[in-house]
């Protein structure tokens, strides 16, 4: 089962995963060098959200750096899926 991070800011608590073949990684670190830290502020300083209705997302960004998140409870907790850097 993996295993995920739980960071709370304010009322918001976010969830990053760990990599199943490096437990010790975050998935956004293993494969994009992002820490929590670029999500959450891409969170909260991103553009307008996109909603990905055929991978049943959102999308934020910021001028560097994109997240890709859904609710896990509505308005309280965010799953990052991804994070990574605009090129």
């Amino acid at each position: 089962m993996a295993k995920h991070l739980r960071i709370k800011v304010g009322e918001f608590t976010f969830i990053f995963k760990y990599e199943t073949e490096h437990p010790e990684l975050l998935h956004i670190y293993a494969q994009h060098l992002m820490q929590p830290k670029d999500a959450i502020d891409t969170f909260f300083e991103g553009a307008e959200d996109k909603w990905d209705e055929q991978h049943k997302r959102f999308e934020t960004s910021t001028e560097s750096i994109t997240i890709l998140w859904f609710w896990k409870v509505q308005d309280e907790v965010v799953y990052i899926i991804s994070c990574y850097r605009n090129y």
